[in-house]
């Protein structure tokens, strides 16, 4: 009867192992960031920056198409499949701010990005936005007082996730040359 038992529990430990493994497996993470070549968190001005090449073209071969010009920071540029620019007022994701332990613009964030952080549900993500919205923009992370539901303790736990960054002064429109 000892033979059987040993076989008896090689098998249940080799089927625990199998079980096991297959666990694993199933569970395994997925990659935060859907990039087609890398993701790297860079150091550009004394401020960390996540880069995420969604696609195969780099930068070398889409030099020359971009024409200089003035960009505000964070704006996107992306060469177009008929070889011109294309300039967009924008920064990093939000999501990607945050995976990065980057901190979230008041003024830019939108409903869904809010709703990201812990302790803003849906109802006081929009709440935050009709605020900035009626205030015309945040000028301190304390304003978030101004919004229905946010008090001092709130706001002490809410104010890690968040910076303001300084208005843009809008720039007149440039005339051409000889006008």
């Amino acid at each position: 009867m000892g033979g059987r038992q040993e076989i008896g529990m090689f098998l249940l430990a080799l089927m625990l192992l199998l079980i096991s493994a297959w666990q694993r497996g199933e569970t395994a993470p997925q990659p935060l960031l859907p990039c087609a070549r890398q993701a790297a968190l860079l150091d550009a001005t004394g401020q960390r920056r996540l880069l995420c090449l969604d696609r195969e073209t780099t930068l070398g071969q889409g030099s020359g198409a971009c024409k200089a010009q003035d960009i505000a920071a964070g704006a996107e540029v992306a060469l177009q499949a008929d070889g011109t620019c294309r300039v967009e007022p924008g920064g990093m994701p939000g999501r990607m701010r945050l995976l990065s332990g980057e901190r979230l613009d008041l003024n830019r964030a939108s409903v869904e990005e809010l709703e990201a952080l812990p302790g803003i549900g849906p109802s006081l993500a929009a709440r935050i936005v009709k605020t900035r919205q009626e205030l015309g923009r945040f000028e301190s992370v304390e304003d978030l007082l101004e919004v229905p539901g946010i008090g001092g303790k709130r706001l002490s736990m809410l104010a890690p996730f968040f910076f303001v960054a300084p208005a843009i002064p809008q720039r007149p429109e440039r005339s051409p040359p000889g006008d």
